[in-house]
This record gives structure tokens, sequence and C-alpha cells, in this order.
């Protein structure tokens, strides 16, 4: 018995080796962070101290709050899980009669894959004219997908829907809608030096005309892939199990 249980043992080691697991970050909420730029203002914001936060069940945890600037207006409610993946709704109004570059980095710090990993991204908007001039204009610049944007300068590695150009010109209210837009890609960790994931992040950046207001719907997720040689091991080890079970 004693040595069935070593078997035991040592497949169960293979079966889970792929994933080092860091633990549930700061053992409740994710630290779900955006540092912001609207044109020469910069600020970082802290999701689970500005605004409001709560518990979905299952380590997911959603965040809603709002900030004002002397320009522009910025809402989010979003969620988040260090499993992980961010998803929800970001809002922004720009409140000047001039164009604005709008630029938000989301971050996420998440349990360790130190495995290849599938990302997957998607992102759908609204677009409205809430200044009533008759017409609304949004240039998507970049929607980027981050691995690791915590260590050093962001990686932007998942591109969805740069150079997007979206307008409304049909009288005072107007508003365009960009259906939702999906991106998938997969990769190891030869491309990032060999370093396990440990943060993921949503990167926009955008121009937005005077008086009027853009709603972003968006989501990015990783997910583990298992490793084809843990589980051949895994499949030899169960094999010599068997075979020790049948000599005795």
């Amino acid at each position: 018995m004693r040595l069935i249980r070593a078997c035991l043992a040592g497949v169960i080691a293979i079966l889970i080796m792929p994933v080092v697991v860091a633990g549930v970050v700061d053992g409740g909420a994710a630290q779900l962070a955006a540092t912001v730029t609207i044109d020469d203002w910069a600020n970082t914001i802290d999701f689970t101290t500005d605004g409001s936060v709560a518990s979905e069940g299952g380590a997911t945890y959603s965040y809603t709050g709002g900030l004002t600037g002397a320009s522009w207006d910025f809402d989010w409610a979003l969620t988040a899980n260090a499993d992980p993946f961010i998803a929800g709704a970001l809002t922004f109004v720009n409140t000047t009669s001039l164009t604005k570059n709008f630029n938000v980095v989301l971050t996420l710090p998440i349990l360790q894959e130190a495995g290849i990993v599938n990302e997957a991204g998607e992102l759908s908007l609204t677009l409205s004219d809430s200044g009533n001039s008759g017409s609304a204009d949004l240039a998507l610049n970049q929607w980027h997908g981050l691995i690791n944007p915590l260590s050093g300068s962001a990686i932007l590695d998942m591109p969805l829907l740069g150079g997007s150009v979206l307008n409304c010109s049909g009288g005072p209210g107007c508003a365009t809608i960009l259906s939702p837009t999906g991106n998938s890609q997969q990769h190891g960790p030869a491309d990032h030096a060999g370093n396990p994931v440990d943060s993921i992040g949503i990167h926009l950046n955008f121009d937005l005309s005077p008086g009027d207001t853009v709603v972003f719907d968006t989501r990015y997720e990783l997910t583990a892939v298992p490793v084809p040689g843990a589980a051949i091991l895994f499949l030899s080890g169960l094999a010599g199990l068997f075979g020790v079970v049948r000599r005795k």
C-alpha cells in the first residue's frame, strides 16, 4: 500500500506541475487598478478603494464608481477575478469644446501561470452625441490585452481594433454602436523571457470629440493550457500503478 500511495502522490505532483500558484491576491478582492491619462492629467485609480466593491462569489468581485475632472467624467462598472479575467463597462465623457485623448491601462495581479496560456479579448462600444451638437466622433487608437503589465514597460500583447474610427451624424442626440468584436491567441513562457504570468491588463487609447460620450464594454481573460508532456507522464504513472497492483 505504501508503494501505491507513493505512485499516486507522484502522479498528482506531475499533474499540477505546469501551474505555479501564488495564492489569492491580498486574501480578498482582486487588486484591480488603472492608470488614466487625459491630455495632461494623469492619475492612478485603485478600484478596491475608489468607489464600491462587492463580492459576486467564487472570488469574483464587482467594482463601481466614478471620477469627475475639470474637462471629463469617468465611470466604471467592472468585475474581476485573479483566476483571471477583467470585464465590464467603462464610460467616458468629454465635457469640453475640444477633442481629447484618453489613455487607460487596467492592471490586475493574478494567480501565477507558468505554462502555456490562451488569451481572449472582446470589445463593443456605444458612441453618443451627449452634447447635442448633431454629431460625435471617436478614433480608437488602441485596444490591447496585456501580459505582465506591472513588470517594467507594458507588453502590448494582443491587439484588437486598432485604428478604428466611428462617428454618428444623425442630428442632436445621435448614437452609433460597435457590435462585439473579439480576438484570441496562445503563447508560452518563451514569449516573455521564461517569466511566469503574474498580472494581466487592458490598454485603451482613444480620441473623443467635444461634448460626447463613449461606453466601452470589454473583457480580457487567460486560460491555462494543459501541457501535453504532463499528460503523457500522468498516463505512464497510471500504467505503472496498475502494473504494481496486478503483480500484487
